[in-house]
Formats: structure tokens, sequence, C-alpha cells
């Protein structure tokens, strides 16, 4: 699926690009404006992976001549997506208080929350991640059915959501380190009005490993409903088949 989200993005560079430039614009507006502008970095997300996804199952890209416009199951996506997120907001944040973690520090009470989010994140969604896709496929299947089939290879599924959410954000981590061993200040995108270049192109590199993770994430999700799909329908398969065979035997029988 890696290679696979390499192939997606080589067929999609404006789209790629596009969102890389939303998101960088938006952080320059963020620095701007005091924090006005993060809702729209959610948004961006979420039409990213959509757009991804709608690609995986339909083969039709959102807006595009294919598609004639339609978006299928776009709201629902939103809505249950955005659910699933506040629920892993709400384990991440809620464990730490109740272990009493309020004690600790800003810095290390916000990492925990932070780390505890994003594992707590990717085990839902390996869980219950094609509930909100499975609209974009036609299907009305609910969160039992979603249930069902993440318990399929979870275990693959949750470590590569978990290198998908962290390991961008490390690897600018450790960029943003490697960076304040110099004189360099990489603390602000803009400074004295004047483009920050270093810090700039840190952006820009976040920004291109998020859209990568996004896209890959998106695609990991989408084939996991493909092939659970596909294979619970070989399995009903079989079963009609050994009934039929079965009832044919009983047959043979009273003849």
């Amino acid at each position: 699926m890696f290679l696979e989200t390499f192939s997606f993005v080589k067929r999609n560079p404006f789209m790629f690009m596009s969102m890389v430039a939303l998101g960088w614009a938006i952080v320059a507006y963020n620095e701007f404006s005091g924090g006005k502008a993060k809702s729209a970095a959610f948004f961006a997300t979420f039409y990213l992976a959509y757009y991804v996804q709608n690609e995986i199952l339909n083969g039709l890209a959102p807006g595009s001549g294919r598609s004639r416009g339609k978006m299928p199951g776009l709201r629902g996506f939103i809505w249950k997506n955005l659910l699933l997120m506040l629920a892993a907001m709400a384990i991440g944040v809620g464990i730490p208080l109740a272990w009493g973690a309020h004690s600790f520090s800003k810095g290390w009470f916000v990492f925990l929350c932070a780390v505890l989010m994003s594992v707590s994140y990717a085990l839902i969604l390996a869980l219950v991640g094609t509930w909100p896709i499975a609209g974009i496929a036609g299907s009305t299947t609910g969160l039992v059915d979603a249930f069902g089939r993440g318990r399929r290879k979870l275990l693959p599924t949750f470590f590569r959501l978990i290198a998908a959410l962290v390991l961008p954000y490390f690897t600018i981590f450790v960029l943003v380190a490697a960076a304040s061993l110099t004189t360099y200040n990489v603390d602000d995108l803009f400074q004295d009005g004047n483009l920050n270049i270093l810090n700039a192109l840190f952006v820009l590199v976040s920004e291109c490993l998020e859209t990568f993770g996004i896209c890959y994430m998106s695609i990991i999700l989408a084939r996991k409903l493909q092939t659970s799909d596909a294979a619970r329908y070989r399995e009903w398969k079989e079963v009609r088949e050994d009934g039929a065979s079965g009832a044919s035997d009983v047959s043979t029988i009273f003849n």
C-alpha cells in the first residue's frame, strides 16, 4: 500500500501539490491571525481523504468530468469522521486527566495527550474506520458491520495507521531539533515581516509528509473495505454452496 500511495500521488500530482500549498497557506494565515483558520485545516484533511477514497472505491475523482461533480456519501463521511476524531480526543485527554497527569508540566501533559490521541485514533480507525467511507461505495452498512471488518487483520492495519500518523511529525521533529542546534531561529514562519526561509522549508516538507500520510491512511481504509467485503462475500457464497450441496444430498436420499 505504501507503493500504491506513491503511484496515486504520481497519478494525481496537481491534487497533491494543491493540498500541500493549501496547508502551507493555512499555517501562514494561522500565524498572522492567531489560529483563526485551524478548522479549515480539518476540513481540508477530510476533503483530501474523501478525494482519495472516492478515487479508490469508485475510480472517480470528485469534481472531475468522469464523476460529473457527484460526491456520494460526503455528508456522512464528514460527520462520522468528526465523531471518531472526537472519541479519540476524549480518550487522549480523559485518560491523562483521570490518572492525575494534569500535575505534570504543560509540555509533558500536551505530549502525553498527543501520543494517546494518536494511538487511540489509529486504533479506532483500524476497528471502525470503514464506517465513514461505506457510503462512498454505496453501502448502507453500519457501525457493527464496520467493527466486523475491522477485526480482520487488526494489528497490521493498526501499525500501518500509526506509521501514517506519527512518522511525518517525527521526521519534522528531528529536522527542527537538528536546526535548533544551529544559530538559525526556526520558531516563526515570519520574522520582522520577512519570511524565515528555513522554517518555510520545514513547513513545506511537513505539509508534503502530512499530505502523503493522509493519502496512505485513506488508501489503507479503502482497501480494507474492499478486501473485507470481498472476503465476507466469498464466505457467504461458500456457505450457500455448501447448503445447496447438502440439500441436494438429502433429496437424493429420499428419491
